[in-house]
């Protein structure tokens, strides 16, 4: 089983204590998306986007505050925010290849 699949299955699990530079920006680069950060006045939001393919016939793109607390933890919102928009558009099928 490759990393990225292990991270899939641990996310889709919701676990409370998924991090956000060691584990979702991995898994989301997997998905095929990029970080963008769109200069000073961001602050802590952040973007992740993803060019449309053959898999996504859409541009998407997801938008949340990276966590400020020392553990960098994700939020129950934003986990289950992925995970619906990862089904909708079928790119969990992009890890089983």
């Amino acid at each position: 089983m490759s990393k990225q699949l292990k991270l899939w299955e641990r996310f889709k699990s919701k676990p409370k204590d998924f991090h956000y530079e060691r584990e979702l920006k991995p898994l989301l680069v997997g998905f095929g998306f990029k970080e963008n950060q769109s200069g000073k006045t961001s602050g802590s939001g952040v973007n992740f986007l993803r060019k449309k393919d053959l898999i996504c016939t859409v541009d998407l793109k997801i938008k949340f505050h990276k966590p400020h607390d020392s553990e960098k933890v994700i939020k129950r919102y934003i986990i289950d925010l992925i995970i619906n928009i990862i089904y909708e558009h079928q790119l969990e099928k992009t890890l089983e290849r």
